[in-house]
């Protein structure tokens, strides 16, 4: 936030890109809807890009949001469960682009509740081959998948870029 706040002025000849990745998806998120809403950023100058937001639609934290126990457990380790990122909250004007790895425990959570251990094992193949960058089809090799969908939100201006890469446990294996 005291970047946005330091750059405001220098946006008016320059084209800022903010982004992060995973928690600093999250931090960049956080602080553009702030920013947003005090008027520190231009939005004909500036662009936001979260890669692995955990607070994109299918995210942990929209995940641990929806589930009392899971969200009791985050609050009791000091995480928060705040849930998916409202587009709306960084207006129609500022574009913002969310890219997600189906697969990516982090922004695609995967759960099958009658199914527990596998949902866990899925999930941990999926942050070791796809977050960690660990497997052949991850964010480090984004430009190499070629599934990918776009989908844009109907308030506010994000796309949501998801690649479909090839599933955790055959990346692991």
């Amino acid at each position: 936030l005291q970047t946005m706040q330091a750059l405001k002025g220098a946006t008016n000849d320059r084209y800022v890109v903010y982004t992060g990745y995973s928690q600093g998806a999250e931090a960049v998120g956080d602080a553009t809807e702030r920013a947003y809403a005090a008027g520190l950023l231009a939005p004909g100058r500036t662009q936001i890009v979260l890669v692995s937001d955990p607070r994109s639609p299918w995210g942990i934290k929209q995940w641990a949001a929806s589930n009392v126990l899971v969200s009791a457990l985050f609050t009791a380790v000091g995480a928060t469960a705040d849930g998916a990122r409202d587009p709306a909250d960084t207006g129609v004007d500022l574009p913002v682009t969310s890219v997600i790895i189906d697969g990516d425990p982090v922004a695609n959570f995967q759960w099958v509740w009658y199914r527990p251990v596998a949902s866990l094992v899925v999930n941990v193949a999926g942050f070791l081959a796809i977050h960690a960058s660990l497997g052949p089809e991850s964010y480090a090799t984004l430009a190499q998948i070629q599934d990918k969908e776009v989908l844009y939100s109907q308030d506010g201006k994000t796309t949501y870029a998801i690649y479909h890469a090839d599933h955790p446990l055959t990346q692991v294996v």
